[in-house]
């Protein structure tokens, strides 16, 4: 088990609850060797508190040759914490905190406390997302689009399997039914 104070890469984060920075916002650096540059956020790693922001923070990692890809020195875009960048003010163009607001409507907004303007939610956020088909997907034709369960075809069934008559099967499920009925109101 990680304790919240040990050093080391795999230590245990506190995560943040309300997350004010979203895949697609533009942001600035505002610590760190890539500090005072602006690019967009394109990946939020949550359980780190950690954003990957496009075209910056690039290191260089040495990969071993697979049967796919050729090995070699790679440049990949790191992530940084989340407390190095700040969302990008729509009105100023400058680092703002953000700060949350309700509007007339009831809709909840992101605000920049540097001008008060609302920051706008990323296109990445706004469009539905569209499923393509796939073995997790079920199609449209397999979702049921109605009750097809009878308690008549059941128990003809059953009777069937058991040999009772139907009349008898019919008298036992209204009697565990009012007995159920008798527990709830206890």
């Amino acid at each position: 088990m990680f304790s919240m104070y040990s050093r080391g890469r795999n230590r245990a984060v506190a995560a943040i609850k309300k997350w004010k920075v979203l895949r697609g916002d533009l942001v600035e650096v505002t610590a760190g060797r890539e500090k005072g540059k602006q690019g967009t956020v394109s990946r939020v790693i949550r359980d780190k508190n950690q954003v990957v922001v496009e075209g910056l923070n690039l290191v260089k990692r040495h990969v071993r040759s697979t049967k796919e890809r050729q090995g070699g020195i790679v440049t990949l875009e790191a992530p940084m914490h989340v407390s190095n960048v700040q969302v990008v003010d729509p009105v100023t163009g400058k680092p703002s905190r953000v700060g949350f607001r309700f509007l007339e409507d009831g809709s909840k907004v992101r605000v920049a406390t540097r001008s008060g303007a609302v920051i706008p939610r990323p296109v990445v956020h706004t469009e539905k997302r569209i499923r393509a088909e796939g073995e997790n997907n079920t199609a449209d034709q397999h979702v049921a689009q109605k009750v097809t369960f009878s308690l008549e075809d059941e128990l003809q069934y059953i009777s069937e399997l058991t040999g009772k008559s139907v009349d008898d099967l019919r008298a036992s499920v209204e009697s565990h039914q009012q007995k159920r009925a008798e527990d709830n109101k206890a």
